[in-house]
């Protein structure tokens, strides 16, 4: 029998799409990964793929935690960033005998900070890392200028469940064309960079104008009780992952106006599940997913009452049109998929 490679993620928050594409990488590898505690913001409920070995980043300190990497024996470990130092030194001590890969979501802006990392990168902890694999374009940029060769960069580490929201697509299609559901959806924290403050008050001004469609907003946070209680919107809180598909068979449109957002996942599920998009520009899967006119529309941060203005650009759209527009999504959204995923992380150990 041929023993199956072993895989060590040292990740952070870990995410329902994150497992799902561990389950497939399982078929083929033998996975670990460490976590961090689940965030009061986002309490998923997650169940473990088989296959799939978990470990509790607070039940070890640092030198348990490399003792523990190497009792593993990893082909490859994947590290999230730099935020925890105790990985880090984990990676340090495997990078002599096993192939390391830094995992970045950041976008190139060119700001004093970046610029100092780029500049010192080859003295730094990036020294230990023999390959970068991130999301998209964007973060790639950063990965050239932190020092990685083109040829150790990857792309596609972010990959929704394609599974779940290509079912979506399926199963809301024929309702959808009967009768177009008249709502906006907005999905994620209640916290202030995702721009929420925004998207309340540009629909506001939508409503106070004419519009008609409804928003339906999903998620909790610290802004919770701060939110916009007002005509046509509803707040949902928090939902799990099985429940999203009837929240999107009612939704016409997904909205997501952030300040900050290094990919957006939810855009892929969105995407997967055939909503036409409206993107605050600053999102950083917006090249993968949107195409101008075509399947939605973007607007710059913080500028409610153009978020309102691509409220009226989806109202004034015929239901065939809005139908159109969700299998541009739905094609875009299989760009990326569990199958390249688990490809690239062979290919990672391969080379």
């Amino acid at each position: 029998m041929i023993n199956k490679p072993k895989v060590l993620f040292l990740y952070t928050e870990i995410a329902e799409y994150f497992l799902a594409a561990c389950s497939a990488l399982a078929e083929k590898a033998e996975v670990f990964i460490v976590r961090w505690p689940i965030n009061s913001a986002a309490p998923f409920e997650f169940e473990v793929p088989k296959g799939v070995h978990i470990l509790e980043r607070q039940q070890y300190d640092t030198p348990a935690l490399i003792q523990k990497a190497k009792e593993i024996q990893p082909d490859v470990v994947f590290c999230s960033g730099w935020m925890d130092k105790g990985y880090l030194k984990v990676v340090k001590a495997l990078s002599e005998e096993t192939v390391t890969v830094i995992n970045l979501d950041n976008h190139w802006k060119g700001n004093l900070k970046q610029r100092i990392a780029s500049l010192g990168a080859q003295y730094s902890f990036l020294k230990y890392f023999k390959y970068a694999w991130v999301p998209g374009a964007k973060q790639k940029e950063y990965a050239q200028r932190l020092g990685f060769p083109e040829d150790n960069i990857y792309m596609g580490f972010y990959t929704a469940n394609l599974e779940r929201f290509n079912g979506v697509f399926d199963q809301s299609r024929p309702s959808k064309q009967t009768i177009y559901p008249k709502r906006f959806l907005y999905l994620g924290r209640y916290v202030a960079y995702k721009g929420i403050f925004d998207l309340w008050k540009g629909f506001e001004q939508y409503r106070n104008q004419g519009g008609t469609w409804e928003l339906i907003c999903a998620g909790t946070g610290d802004q919770w009780d701060n939110r916009a209680i007002a005509e046509g919107i509803e707040h949902v809180g928090f939902v799990q992952p099985q429940d999203m598909p009837k929240l999107i068979e009612k939704s016409g449109a997904y909205v997501l106006p952030s300040h900050e957002e290094p990919w957006g996942v939810s855009v892929h599920e969105m995407a997967a599940a055939g909503l036409p998009l409206l993107l605050s520009q600053e999102v950083g899967s917006i090249s993968t997913f949107l195409e101008e006119g075509k399947n939605g529309f973007s607007f710059p941060q913080k500028a409610p009452e153009l978020i309102a203005a691509a409220m009226f650009s989806i109202e004034k759209m015929s239901d065939g049109e809005l139908l159109k527009m969700g299998e541009i999504s739905h094609e875009k959204g299989n760009y990326i998929n569990a199958n390249n995923w688990v490809n690239t992380v062979l290919k990672i150990i391969e080379d």
